[in-house]
Protein backbone atom coordinates (compact mmCIF):
# COMPACT_ATOMS: atom_id res chain seq x y z
CA UNK A 1 0.00 0.00 0.00
CA UNK A 2 2.50 2.85 -1.55
CA UNK A 3 -0.84 5.26 -1.87
CA UNK A 4 1.14 8.36 -0.22
CA UNK A 5 4.51 7.81 -1.17
CA UNK A 6 3.73 7.65 -4.51
CA UNK A 7 1.94 10.95 -4.56
CA UNK A 8 5.05 12.52 -2.63
CA UNK A 9 7.30 11.42 -5.21
CA UNK A 10 4.98 12.86 -7.85
CA UNK A 11 4.66 16.59 -6.05
CA UNK A 12 8.11 16.09 -5.54
CA UNK A 13 9.25 15.82 -9.12
CA UNK A 14 6.43 18.16 -10.26
CA UNK A 15 8.40 21.05 -7.81
CA UNK A 16 11.59 19.69 -8.96
CA UNK A 17 11.09 19.81 -12.37
CA UNK A 18 9.92 23.65 -12.19
CA UNK A 19 6.40 22.14 -13.55
CA UNK A 20 4.41 25.38 -13.39
CA UNK A 21 0.32 25.87 -14.41
CA UNK A 22 0.69 26.35 -18.42
CA UNK A 23 2.92 23.09 -18.77
CA UNK A 24 0.56 21.33 -16.68
CA UNK A 25 -2.39 22.23 -18.55
CA UNK A 26 -0.33 21.45 -22.12
CA UNK A 27 0.27 18.04 -21.07
CA UNK A 28 -1.15 15.99 -24.01
CA UNK A 29 -4.54 13.41 -22.32
CA UNK A 30 -3.07 10.84 -23.30
CA UNK A 31 -0.19 11.10 -20.76
CA UNK A 32 -2.67 12.28 -18.40
CA UNK A 33 -4.43 9.15 -18.46
CA UNK A 34 -0.94 7.33 -18.17
CA UNK A 35 -0.72 8.88 -15.13
CA UNK A 36 -3.99 8.09 -13.69
CA UNK A 37 -3.40 4.66 -14.84
CA UNK A 38 -0.25 4.20 -13.20
CA UNK A 39 -1.60 6.06 -9.94
CA UNK A 40 -5.42 4.52 -9.91
CA UNK A 41 -8.43 5.78 -8.86
CA UNK A 42 -7.15 7.03 -4.79
CA UNK A 43 -4.13 8.12 -5.94
CA UNK A 44 -5.19 10.63 -8.93
CA UNK A 45 -7.61 11.68 -6.13
CA UNK A 46 -5.31 12.46 -3.69
CA UNK A 47 -3.49 14.56 -6.57
CA UNK A 48 -5.86 17.47 -5.88
CA UNK A 49 -3.46 18.21 -2.54
CA UNK A 50 -0.54 19.18 -4.99
CA UNK A 51 -2.32 22.48 -6.18
CA UNK A 52 -5.09 23.98 -7.48
CA UNK A 53 -4.71 23.37 -11.13
CA UNK A 54 -4.41 19.53 -10.36
CA UNK A 55 -7.34 19.57 -7.78
CA UNK A 56 -9.48 21.63 -11.04
CA UNK A 57 -7.81 19.09 -13.17
CA UNK A 58 -9.01 15.99 -11.05
CA UNK A 59 -12.51 17.32 -10.14
CA UNK A 60 -13.83 18.21 -13.90
CA UNK A 61 -12.25 14.51 -15.05
CA UNK A 62 -13.44 12.61 -11.90
CA UNK A 63 -16.36 10.67 -13.99
CA UNK A 64 -13.55 10.15 -16.16
CA UNK A 65 -11.34 8.84 -13.76
CA UNK A 66 -13.45 6.28 -11.95
CA UNK A 67 -15.11 5.07 -15.22
CA UNK A 68 -11.28 3.58 -15.63
CA UNK A 69 -11.75 1.68 -12.73
CA UNK A 70 -15.35 0.83 -12.50
CA UNK A 71 -16.07 -2.61 -12.11
CA UNK A 72 -12.31 -4.05 -12.56
CA UNK A 73 -10.20 -5.22 -9.81
CA UNK A 74 -8.23 -3.23 -7.31
CA UNK A 75 -5.17 -5.84 -7.93
CA UNK A 76 -3.20 -3.80 -5.01
CA UNK A 77 -5.50 -4.23 -2.33
CA UNK A 78 -6.74 -7.66 -3.50
CA UNK A 79 -2.74 -9.37 -3.54
CA UNK A 80 -2.65 -7.28 -0.21
CA UNK A 81 -5.56 -8.98 1.71
CA UNK A 82 -5.82 -12.08 -0.33
CA UNK A 83 -9.76 -11.46 -1.11
CA UNK A 84 -10.70 -10.15 -4.80
CA UNK A 85 -12.22 -6.64 -4.46
CA UNK A 86 -13.73 -4.85 -7.20
CA UNK A 87 -14.45 -0.96 -7.69
CA UNK A 88 -18.10 -0.90 -7.50
CA UNK A 89 -20.84 0.30 -9.62
CA UNK A 90 -21.77 3.84 -8.47
CA UNK A 91 -24.45 4.70 -11.02
CA UNK A 92 -24.56 8.09 -10.28
CA UNK A 93 -25.50 11.53 -12.07
CA UNK A 94 -22.86 14.08 -13.23
CA UNK A 95 -23.62 17.37 -11.57
CA UNK A 96 -22.69 21.10 -12.93
CA UNK A 97 -20.37 22.18 -10.48
CA UNK A 98 -16.96 19.86 -10.87
CA UNK A 99 -16.33 20.08 -6.89
CA UNK A 100 -19.99 18.29 -6.58
CA UNK A 101 -19.10 15.79 -8.32
CA UNK A 102 -16.06 15.06 -6.72
CA UNK A 103 -17.50 14.69 -3.55
CA UNK A 104 -20.47 12.78 -4.55
CA UNK A 105 -18.07 9.74 -6.11
CA UNK A 106 -15.22 10.33 -3.43
CA UNK A 107 -18.14 9.79 -0.59
CA UNK A 108 -20.12 7.05 -2.20
CA UNK A 109 -16.92 5.15 -3.18
CA UNK A 110 -15.55 5.36 0.29
CA UNK A 111 -19.02 4.21 1.67
CA UNK A 112 -19.05 1.00 -0.75
CA UNK A 113 -15.26 0.48 -0.31
CA UNK A 114 -15.89 0.34 4.05
CA UNK A 115 -18.26 -2.24 3.06
CA UNK A 116 -16.63 -4.10 0.64
CA UNK A 117 -14.05 -4.69 3.51
CA UNK A 118 -16.36 -5.31 6.27
CA UNK A 119 -17.46 -8.70 3.69
CA UNK A 120 -13.97 -9.99 4.07
CA UNK A 121 -14.10 -9.40 7.73
CA UNK A 122 -17.18 -12.09 7.72
CA UNK A 123 -15.87 -13.85 4.94
CA UNK A 124 -12.92 -15.24 6.89
CA UNK A 125 -14.91 -15.33 10.57
CA UNK A 126 -12.62 -12.68 12.01
CA UNK A 127 -14.08 -10.27 15.07
CA UNK A 128 -16.89 -12.33 16.49
CA UNK A 129 -16.53 -11.74 19.83
CA UNK A 130 -19.05 -8.99 20.28
CA UNK A 131 -16.54 -6.95 22.15
CA UNK A 132 -14.11 -7.08 19.41
CA UNK A 133 -16.91 -6.44 16.53
CA UNK A 134 -17.88 -3.69 18.60
CA UNK A 135 -14.93 -2.43 18.51
CA UNK A 136 -14.07 -3.25 14.44
CA UNK A 137 -17.13 -1.50 13.89
CA UNK A 138 -15.42 1.91 15.01
CA UNK A 139 -12.78 1.90 12.68
CA UNK A 140 -11.76 3.91 9.70
CA UNK A 141 -11.61 1.99 6.04
CA UNK A 142 -7.87 2.54 6.84
CA UNK A 143 -7.19 1.05 10.06
CA UNK A 144 -9.54 -1.77 9.13
CA UNK A 145 -7.63 -2.99 6.25
CA UNK A 146 -4.80 -3.05 8.55
CA UNK A 147 -6.51 -4.83 11.33
CA UNK A 148 -7.90 -7.28 9.11
CA UNK A 149 -3.92 -7.72 7.35
CA UNK A 150 -2.78 -8.34 11.16
CA UNK A 151 -4.98 -11.33 11.42
CA UNK A 152 -4.26 -12.99 8.38
CA UNK A 153 -0.43 -12.53 9.14
CA UNK A 154 -1.18 -14.68 12.46
CA UNK A 155 -1.49 -12.04 15.05
CA UNK A 156 -4.48 -12.43 17.49
CA UNK A 157 -7.54 -10.25 17.39
CA UNK A 158 -6.47 -8.88 20.75
CA UNK A 159 -3.51 -7.81 19.80
CA UNK A 160 -4.51 -6.30 16.70
CA UNK A 161 -7.14 -4.44 18.37
CA UNK A 162 -4.70 -2.73 20.79
CA UNK A 163 -2.79 -1.66 17.84
CA UNK A 164 -5.90 0.33 16.71
CA UNK A 165 -5.09 3.21 18.75
CA UNK A 166 -1.72 3.60 17.37
CA UNK A 167 -0.70 6.07 14.28
CA UNK A 168 -1.21 4.04 10.42
CA UNK A 169 2.38 4.40 10.70
CA UNK A 170 3.16 2.49 13.69
CA UNK A 171 0.39 -0.01 13.40
CA UNK A 172 2.21 -0.32 9.63
CA UNK A 173 5.33 -1.51 12.38
CA UNK A 174 3.21 -4.14 13.57
CA UNK A 175 2.74 -5.53 10.23
CA UNK A 176 6.08 -5.52 9.32
CA UNK A 177 7.60 -7.49 12.54
CA UNK A 178 4.31 -10.27 12.52
CA UNK A 179 5.47 -10.42 8.56
CA UNK A 180 9.41 -11.93 10.28
CA UNK A 181 7.58 -13.54 12.49
CA UNK A 182 7.92 -11.91 15.28
CA UNK A 183 5.47 -13.20 18.16
CA UNK A 184 2.12 -10.79 19.76
CA UNK A 185 2.87 -9.11 22.70
CA UNK A 186 6.59 -7.96 21.01
CA UNK A 187 4.85 -7.07 17.85
CA UNK A 188 2.39 -4.36 20.04
CA UNK A 189 4.78 -3.22 22.02
CA UNK A 190 7.41 -2.47 19.37
CA UNK A 191 4.61 -0.99 17.67
CA UNK A 192 4.01 1.23 21.01
CA UNK A 193 7.08 1.50 22.65
CA UNK A 194 10.03 1.85 19.93
CA UNK A 195 11.32 4.68 18.17
CA UNK A 196 12.76 4.36 14.42
CA UNK A 197 15.73 3.33 15.33
CA UNK A 198 15.11 0.23 17.68
CA UNK A 199 12.30 -0.38 14.61
CA UNK A 200 15.25 -0.72 12.22
CA UNK A 201 17.50 -2.62 15.05
CA UNK A 202 14.45 -5.08 15.61
CA UNK A 203 14.01 -5.87 12.03
CA UNK A 204 17.37 -6.20 11.06
CA UNK A 205 18.21 -8.58 13.90
CA UNK A 206 15.45 -10.69 13.72
CA UNK A 207 16.95 -12.35 10.65
CA UNK A 208 19.88 -13.80 12.93
CA UNK A 209 17.85 -14.17 16.32
CA UNK A 210 16.02 -17.61 17.41
CA UNK A 211 14.63 -16.26 20.54
CA UNK A 212 11.74 -12.88 20.40
CA UNK A 213 12.58 -11.96 23.85
CA UNK A 214 15.73 -11.48 23.08
CA UNK A 215 16.07 -9.64 19.93
CA UNK A 216 13.00 -7.32 21.48
CA UNK A 217 15.86 -6.74 24.67
CA UNK A 218 18.43 -6.35 21.98
CA UNK A 219 16.80 -3.88 20.14
CA UNK A 220 15.47 -2.09 22.74
CA UNK A 221 18.67 -1.75 24.73
CA UNK A 222 21.72 -1.56 22.18
CA UNK A 223 22.80 0.90 20.29
CA UNK A 224 23.33 0.72 16.05
CA UNK A 225 26.50 -0.23 16.90
CA UNK A 226 26.13 -2.53 19.76
CA UNK A 227 24.05 -4.29 17.31
CA UNK A 228 25.73 -4.60 14.54
CA UNK A 229 28.18 -6.45 17.10
CA UNK A 230 25.32 -8.77 18.13
CA UNK A 231 25.13 -9.69 14.76
CA UNK A 232 28.34 -10.68 14.12
CA UNK A 233 28.06 -12.85 17.11
CA UNK A 234 25.25 -14.39 16.08
CA UNK A 235 27.37 -15.06 12.66
CA UNK A 236 29.69 -16.96 14.74
CA UNK A 237 26.98 -19.52 16.35
CA UNK A 238 26.75 -17.33 19.59
CA UNK A 239 23.38 -17.86 21.77
CA UNK A 240 20.73 -15.40 21.29
CA UNK A 241 21.80 -14.53 25.27
CA UNK A 242 25.42 -14.47 25.12
CA UNK A 243 25.57 -12.86 21.92
CA UNK A 244 23.13 -9.94 23.45
CA UNK A 245 25.27 -10.07 26.36
CA UNK A 246 28.81 -9.88 24.64
CA UNK A 247 27.87 -6.89 22.47
CA UNK A 248 26.43 -5.20 25.37
CA UNK A 249 29.52 -5.14 27.56
CA UNK A 250 31.56 -3.23 24.23
CA UNK A 251 31.25 0.42 24.73
CA UNK A 252 30.62 1.83 21.17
Amino acid sequence: MNYLKNIQKLNFWIHQSNINNKMLLSIPETAWIRVIDYLDFPESCQLRAINKLLRDKIDNDIFLLYKRVEGKKDTELSKYLNYNIIYPELSLNKVEKPLHNFINIGLTFQMMRHFDILDIVDHYNMFKFIIHKAQVNELNTTKLIKAIKLVLLGLSEHYTLKCMPLTNERIDWAISFRKEGLCDIFCWRGANEFNESQKNNLLKLIQYTNQDCYTFEAAQCLNDAQIDIMIENKKENMLDYYAMTAASEINV
